[in-house]
């Protein structure tokens, strides 16, 4: 009978600390997917930026590109054009020479 008693009481011991087992197990699972979720929001975030970075690279490098066509070949034919075109042309600056008297300006007296 006693032996009974002790075996039902270690019964016991044992349920109790197998649900407090499964309890915290649980919970740890609980937590666990928490932070699996918030990971991956962070991570899809992450991927978001780098996405948002990758497209704004390729459009400047487009606008580049096509600024570089529109204006390479404009450059090209024009520097050769010019070449072909450029005169030297001279012009004569003439300047009128002022004697002092012209040089000082009449100022009117005070009376």
């Amino acid at each position: 009978m006693v032996t009974d008693y002790v075996r039902q009481q270690n019964q016991k011991e044992e349920r109790r600390r197998w649900a407090k087992e499964a309890m915290e197990a649980e919970r740890l699972n609980k937590m666990q997917k928490i932070e699996d979720e918030e990971n991956a929001a962070a991570n899809d975030l992450a991927l978001a930026i780098q996405n948002r970075n990758r497209e704004r690279a390729d459009q400047a490098n487009n606008f580049f590109d096509s600024l570089i066509d529109k204006y390479a070949k404009k450059a090209s034919k024009t520097s050769t054009s010019t070449n072909k075109k450029k005169k030297k042309v001279t012009t004569k600056k003439t300047t009128k020479r002022l004697t002092p008297v012209q040089n000082v300006k009449k100022t009117k007296r005070k009376t």
